[in-house]
């Protein structure tokens, strides 16, 4: 019988150690899926060149594991201020760092059309790229992003049309931003069908990142992820189910497996066999064998001598009703112990199912209509009219070959960081200025804006999505369209001794 694949679930979780397989915790670290999601555990193939009296290929074998996956998502917010969206760790593994603010500021007197200025010592709670949600209903509730601090004076990004008043809240932004290095990494499960398999590529880091803004579309973004190590109906084995005790020709004795990850089940059937054996035959008595059966999934456990008993209940491992034993992982009911016989088939099958019911933000999609574009300086706080925008960050990795680690690759490492905008304008007559900028190289910041707006035309907390590139150069300017005249514009990011290319917030 076929498995269905819309059944499928999948989720993240940040690891701990680079490249060690962490499993979900809780039902919040899964993400919806879309159809074209995917993981490939792709292992280098490697010919040898040996000449052995034949035109045909010598022996081929496998070298270092390079495993991959895709991801595409909706772009939205959690619905929550301050609370990060459920796929947030694709994007701060991809830029490398974030700050979730969950506590709001106000404006005090004195700010400008240019300058928002806060409390004493305030300031120090703001970063440049953050995003303010300025909740001023004459300018809308305009999102602008901090170009810079000088104590609590926040200099924005592109002009608001009026000053603010006092006492305006800032909103609570969720910030992902650059990082040289240190991006976290995390283990990403696939549960096919939700029972049929599940496949994991630990040490995973996001190499790429695109979001697409079509317009009267939803926002969308699709992910490239990379990692160390592939792992196909994998176990994990810690101190709470690595023991079994039982009861052989010499008496009882306590197994121990070795805590790890296991690729598949029968890389710890060997282990089990190996661990009951060295047990058994420690006090002088048996060997013991373990199989899997990859049509019933199943696992048979036999002794070569004449009594073998797994004291899943009475054991110290199980009466104690910490249940410390792998039995039941692997099938087993603990509910008796196995007796009487030398041969023990487990009752069920191994559980390939999510272990939680998954949970996803209650929050609609955001299209890209009454959203914003701006290009330019501060003073050029025009809204830009595209039929399209695109957004990439590609953060390729660079492998750190190992021969002592197991895949043969130990951690992937930032290799650089390139942020990137495409728009397709409307070309407005007598429009100059963005040619002029490509002509004479001149340094531009791009924002763009999307979300959910009220009755009044004011963004809506918790609702936008905002991309600000801080420092950009606009690199092609190409006139083209059918229709109607339309301007294809690109525009590249870079960094300076002080300044950052690109940031991403919810707000």
């Amino acid at each position: 019988m076929a498995e269905l694949k819309r059944a499928s679930v999948f989720a993240l979780k940040k690891e701990t150690s680079s490249g060690t397989l962490i499993a979900p915790a809780s039902a919040a670290e899964f993400i919806p899926l879309r159809a074209d999601h995917g993981q490939e555990a792709t292992l280098e193939e490697i010919e040898t060149d040996e000449l052995l009296n034949d035109i045909g290929a010598s022996e081929p074998t496998v070298g270092k594991e390079t495993p991959s996956g895709s991801h595409s998502m909706y772009i939205k917010h959690s619905g929550v201020e301050g609370q990060e969206p459920e796929a947030g760790l694709l994007i701060e593994s991809c830029l490398g760092d974030k700050t979730v603010n969950a506590t709001e500021y106000n404006t005090v007197s004195g700010s400008t059309t240019t300058v928002v200025n806060v409390d004493t010592g305030e300031g120090a709670s703001f970063e440049e790229g953050q995003a303010l949600l300025i909740k001023d209903g004459t300018n809308g509730y305009s999102i602008r992003n901090v170009e810079s601090i000088a104590t609590d004076a926040l200099t924005l990004n592109f002009a608001v049309a009026t000053a603010p008043g006092t006492a305006v809240e800032l909103g609570k932004a969720i910030l992902y931003k650059p990082a040289a290095s240190g991006h976290p990494t995390y283990s990403a499960w696939l549960y096919h069908a939700n029972a049929g398999a599940k496949s994991a590529i630990s040490g995973c880091q996001t190499s790429s990142l695109s979001v697409e803004l079509p317009a009267g579309q939803p926002v969308s973004c699709s992910v490239s992820y990379e990692g160390t190590s592939a792992f196909h109906n994998p176990f994990i084995i810690d101190a709470t189910n690595n023991k079994c005790n039982m009861t052989d020709d010499v008496g009882t004795v306590t197994a121990t497996l070795t805590s790890g990850s296991y690729k598949t089940p029968v890389a710890l059937a060997t282990e089990i066999a190996t661990q009951l054996t060295a047990a058994s035959l420690a006090s002088g008595a048996d060997a013991i064998s373990c199989s899997y059966d990859s049509v019933t999934g199943k696992y048979t456990i036999a002794s070569d001598g004449s009594v073998l008993s797994l004291l899943w209940k009475t054991g110290v491992a199980g009466a104690d009703g910490t249940d410390t034993h792998f039995g039941t992982i692997i099938g087993f009911s603990d509910a008796a112990d196995d007796a009487s016989a030398l041969t023990y088939t487990s009752d069920s099958a191994i559980d390939l199912s999510a272990p939680y019911t998954p949970t996803y933000d209650d929050e609609d999609v955001i299209i890209a209509k009454n959203a914003e574009l701006m290009i330019g300086s501060a003073t050029e706080n025009i809204c830009r009219q595209a039929n399209n925008i695109s957004i990439t960050i590609d953060r390729p990795n660079a492998d750190v070959d190992d021969i002592c680690a197991e895949s043969g690759v130990s951690e992937k490492i930032a290799e650089s960081r390139t942020a990137t905008m495409t728009a397709t304008l409307i070309l407005k007559r007598y429009e100059s200025s963005l040619f002029d900028k490509l002509l004479n190289s001149t340094d531009v910041s791009v924002m763009v804006n999307a979300g959910k707006k009220d009755s009044s035309g004011n963004w809506t907390a918790a609702k936008n999505f905002n991309f600000f590139m801080q420092k950009a150069k606009i690199t092609s300017h190409t006139v083209g369209g059918d229709s109607y005249v339309t301007v294809e514009l690109n525009a590249k990011g870079f960094v300076t001794s002080t300044k950052k290319d690109c940031y991403l917030n919810f707000i």
